[in-house]
């Protein structure tokens, strides 16, 4: 918990292991029998991070509305979650490049939960005939990857979760036009079950 408050603070290359020893009041020696090196505690620090992120998730998006409805609410509950600590997430964002393929690998199992939430919300959608089947998979990658643009330039330009949503409107509806949505005010599942 030091560890994470001091790169929150003072970013990832400046809280080195003697600083985080000396504010949590351990020695090197218990340090290292807990952590063995700065890296894994950072990457301990990162899976945790995560975990508490996909947590969110995991409280599926609302049963009612329509695709984009429902992806709007997932992509704000997840900047939601990001946001309460912006600035270990962007440490963590700049801190990626130099993961090692280990790290890489948890990361990319975290995220494959993402991905399962919402190319599950895509195939319910096809199978109601909201949309066409595609490649669902390369669709969710899409949705990340404007996400964290996003949330880039919601750090940068502190947009809220709202306007984080509204300025991801166009790249969603893009994806969504690509397999035939049409957002249709109004439109909700029970209308669509009749």
């Amino acid at each position: 918990n030091t560890a994470e408050r001091l790169f929150d603070r003072l970013g990832i290359a400046e809280t080195t292991v003697d600083v985080i020893c000396a504010t949590a009041d351990v020695t090197r020696t218990q340090f290292d029998a807990m952590f063995g090196s700065r890296d894994r505690m950072l990457q301990e620090l990162i899976r945790r991070f995560n975990a508490e992120a996909f947590a969110s998730l995991r409280k599926s998006p609302p049963r009612y509305g329509s695709l984009a409805a429902r992806l709007k609410y997932l992509l704000r509950a997840f900047f939601v979650n990001d946001i309460r600590n912006v600035k270990l997430k962007a440490a963590f964002v700049a801190y990626s490049w130099q993961w090692d393929r280990e790290q890489d690998r948890e990361n990319a199992i975290q995220f494959y939960e993402f991905h399962e939430l919402v190319i599950s919300l895509f195939n319910e959608a096809a199978s109601k005939g909201q949309i066409r089947h595609g490649d669902f998979h390369a669709a969710s990658h899409l949705l990340l990857a404007a996400y964290i643009q996003g949330l880039r330039k919601a750090i940068h330009e502190t947009y809220d979760a709202d306007q984080l949503v509204q300025n991801l409107e166009p790249q969603l509806m893009i994806v969504l036009e690509g397999f035939g949505f049409r957002d249709v005010p109004g439109f909700s599942e029970a209308d669509d079950d009749r």
